[in-house]
């Protein structure tokens, strides 16, 4: 007999289960088809995609059909050298989620991006397979490769600054003056010789650091701070912990903020040695130049004592009688004595020019006459040469503003120079109207006018035309041999021109001839008409002065020279023949003479052993009655400003040996006569 068996088993446990596992599995692929990150699953052996989300899909650009038939090695750029670092890691077992690092993928459209991978192990369908999560990072790199290069720069920027300011010895700070907080940059605790460690920079510390006589200009500079005002700059000094002094300079730039404050401190103290170096340079020069300038005015003095004898005694022999042979001697002598005193005068005037110590005095100049006297000097000389004259002077040139005696002096030298070398031919003077300046109201205020001296002398070659600008220069020795002087009559003209704003300039050719011209800018006299009116005027009425008759006059000569002294005498007696003559030595002598002498005039000179003539005019002067003597100082000594002092000091006039018969005949004249 056939029976049935039947079993029965309970499998709600079972079923349980598995609807569990279910939900859970469909749980799980929901989450990872809406996961918003890009996830992957692909073969360890194939490498071949198991799985992609939607995210993953939409990132690279297929659909996750396709990626089921692609690798992982599909999405990276065929030029990458990744893939065998990328092998190798999917060899190697993840112990649970790895960061295995950023990688380069390449999406459907070429676009080459940057992803950090994080991976685990799992199985899937059964196969050993990796999950991949990715971070799309490109935009990240950017902005750090940005960020990185940014802060390259400003490192690069900040190691530039603090080279910069090492270089410089310039620090920058920062200061907290509410809670006395500041930062110093690297040169800062440079200056201070200090160092972040070992120093604090605040306002106590710092202070500690000033010399105590600077604390004040910290101080001041505070206060003005804590009223609401940046200081002005100023120096200080600070002593380093080594004990050196430095000097510093402060700059307080801008507030940052109501109690911050920001600002530069330079050290000068290099700056500093160098000003007091020059200081010294600067002082030991004009130390120098005073003593050359001084030699240079004694010597002056020594030669001019005895010229002035030598050519006053000469000139009073040459108006007695003399036969021929005596008078060519004696003009002779004369001439010599006169050159010798153009090289003193030429020698003072440049030592002057080159001290800063000549200045112009303006005055009124017509420039023909200032032609015609220049020309006067060098006529005789012409004469005897053979050699033409010719002045050319533009009608239409107005009286200007010039320092008559130094255009004078250039026209001169200009015209000696010229006679010198000229021994045929022409000298021509030319002095022509280039321009007028006028101002708004068209009223002529300054004239441009070209002077020139034209020689048909001997010429000088292009090579040597700058070199006889230079002092004591000549063309070469055999011309300084045969022709003499000593060169400085160009150099002091072209000198004066400087000051005047003008510059001596030479057209010529060797054996044909030379044409020294400048160009003078000058201010026009605004009363033209009046003015030649007045020339015009003193040229016909010359007062004519005279002795007062049966008046006999007492003068007092000063002079520790006894030959001068003498000079001064025979001079005087050749006008006044009954005049008394008192003579006195030096200024002790000549104020003693005076108490005991009713004088009536005192020639006096300045430098004497004892007591100069400054001071003896200034006794003489307390001394007098009401009536004032004329006191005349006649001196060897031609320093800037003598005639000054000698004014200041009471004197009446001042004339500079040599004196001449003339000199005497018009200081007589001029303070004993009366007008006739």
């Amino acid at each position: 007999m056939t029976g049935i068996q039947i079993i029965s088993l309970d499998i709600t446990e079972t079923k349980t289960q598995e609807v569990k596992l279910k939900q859970s599995d469909d749980k799980y692929k929901l989450l990872y088809e809406s996961n918003l990150m890009p996830i992957a699953v692909f073969e360890s052996e194939t490498l071949k995609f198991l799985s992609v989300n939607k995210a993953f899909s939409e990132k690279y650009g297929y659909t996750q059909e396709e990626f089921l038939n692609m690798t992982i090695l599909d999405i990276r750029p065929q030029n990458t050298d990744e893939i065998p670092k990328v092998k190798e890691s999917i060899k190697q077992n993840d112990q649970g989620v790895v960061n295995v690092g950023i990688y380069t993928h390449k999406k459907r459209n070429g676009e080459i991006i940057e992803v950090e991978i994080i991976r685990s192990d799992v199985i899937f369908e059964g196969k050993n397979a990796k999950m991949v999560v990715v971070n799309d990072v490109t935009e990240r790199n950017i902005i750090q490769k940005e960020l990185d290069l940014q802060n390259l720069k400003l490192k690069e920027l900040n190691t530039a600054f603090n080279q910069a300011q090492k270089l410089s010895h310039v620090g920058s700070w920062q200061w907290n003056m509410a809670t006395d907080e500041a930062e110093w940059s690297e040169e800062m605790y440079n200056i201070y010789g200090v160092t972040k460690e070992n120093f604090y920079p605040s306002n106590a510390n710092v202070a500690k650091t000033v010399l105590p006589e600077d604390l004040p200009k910290i101080e001041q500079g505070i206060t003005s701070l804590l009223n609401g005002k940046l200081f002005s700059p100023f120096e200080f000094r600070i002593r380093r912990p080594s004990g050196e002094i430095r000097h510093v300079y402060i700059v307080a730039l801008e507030k940052k903020s109501e109690n911050m404050l920001f600002g530069v401190t330079k050290d000068i103290t290099e700056r500093k040695k160098t000003e007091e170096e020059l200081i010294q340079a600067k002082n030991l020069a004009e130390a120098a130049n005073q003593a050359k300038s001084d030699f240079l005015a004694n010597m002056s003095h020594e030669i001019r004592t005895p010229l002035n004898s030598v050519i006053g005694f000469t000139d009073l022999l040459l108006k007695t009688k003399l036969d021929p042979d005596q008078k060519l001697y004696l003009k002779t002598v004369y001439q010599s004595a006169n050159f010798l005193l153009t090289i003193v005068n030429d020698i003072l005037d440049l030592s002057k020019i080159e001290a800063g110590k000549l200045n112009l005095k303006m005055d009124k100049v017509n420039v023909f006459s200032i032609a015609e006297q220049s020309a006067d000097v060098i006529k005789y000389k012409a004469q005897e040469k053979g050699v033409a004259i010719r002045i050319n002077v533009d009608k239409n040139i107005p009286i200007i503003w010039a320092d008559p005696i130094r255009l004078r002096q250039i026209m001169l030298n200009l015209l000696s120079n010229s006679i010198k070398f000229t021994d045929l031919g022409i000298i021509e003077i030319n002095i022509e109207l280039k321009k007028i300046y006028s101002n708004e109201n068209e009223i002529p205020e300054e004239a441009e006018i070209l002077f020139s001296v034209r020689d048909t002398g001997i010429g000088i070659s292009k090579e040597h035309i700058d070199y006889i600008f230079e002092s004591f220069a000549q063309v070469d020795t055999s011309t300084s041999r045969k022709y003499g002087g000593t060169g400085l009559g160009l150099t002091i003209s072209n000198r004066l021109l400087s000051l005047m704003g003008s510059k001596l300039e030479l057209e010529t050719e060797l054996g044909k001839g030379s044409n020294f011209f400048f160009l003078l800018k000058a201010k026009i006299e605004s009363q033209q008409s009046k003015q030649i009116e007045t020339i015009q005027k003193e040229e016909m009425i010359k007062p004519k002065y005279s002795f007062m008759p049966q008046k006999k006059f007492c003068i007092l000569i000063v002079d520790d020279d006894i030959v001068n002294r003498f000079l001064a005498k025979t001079l005087v007696k050749s006008i006044l023949s009954e005049a008394d003559i008192i003579e006195a030595e030096n200024g002790i002598d000549a104020l003693e003479k005076f108490k005991t002498n009713k004088t009536d005039l005192i020639l006096m000179d300045i430098q004497m052993p004892e007591m100069n003539g400054y001071e003896a005019t200034k006794e003489i002067r307390k001394i007098e009655p009401d009536t004032k003597v004329p006191i005349i100082a006649i001196t060897a000594g031609t320093k800037v400003g003598d005639k000054e002092k000698c004014l200041a000091e009471g004197m009446n006039e001042y004339y500079v040996k040599p004196v001449k018969k003339e000199i005497i005949e018009v200081i007589l004249l001029k303070w004993l006569g009366e007008i006739g």
